[in-house]
């Protein structure tokens, strides 16, 4: 997967789905910030039609890395 670099900015993230921003990102950010927080993760999406993906990707990648995660949808 060839991450864009555009898509990262100072304090977010932002891009367009399927061009930049896609489920195989979510789910590798889920993976990483899994790894430097500390036990707990809240995790909340908008009503955009990729947000469940993205939602479901990313939390599946926090829980591969054992911490605790509440999905407040």
């Amino acid at each position: 997967m060839n991450i864009k670099k555009e898509v990262f900015r100072s304090y977010y993230i932002r891009g367009i789905y399927g061009n930049g921003i896609d489920i195989n990102l979510a789910y590798k950010l889920g993976k990483v910030f899994g790894k430097i927080s500390k036990d707990m993760v809240v995790v909340g999406h908008d009503a955009r039609v990729s947000s469940n993906a993205l939602n479901t990707n990313l939390i599946k990648g926090l829980l591969e890395t054992g911490i605790k995660v509440v999905d407040i949808g």
